[in-house]
């Protein structure tokens, strides 16, 4: 499953998946807002779930 999200859709889609982040990330790659992954992107998608980030 792909999931293409707008930008200023976002906030909504993590809330409808379930998905917070409540931390801020200090050091290395954010974690992914669907699965939580943080981890450097692959052709700009989430390298664990395949959201598509950038």
């Amino acid at each position: 499953m792909e999931l293409l999200v707008q930008e200023q859709d976002l906030g909504r889609v993590m809330a409808l998946m379930g998905r917070f982040i409540t931390e801020e990330v200090e050091e290395g790659e954010p974690p992914c807002p669907c699965c939580g992954t943080a981890a450097p992107l692959v052709k700009g998608a989430c390298s664990d779930c395949g959201l598509q980030l950038a």
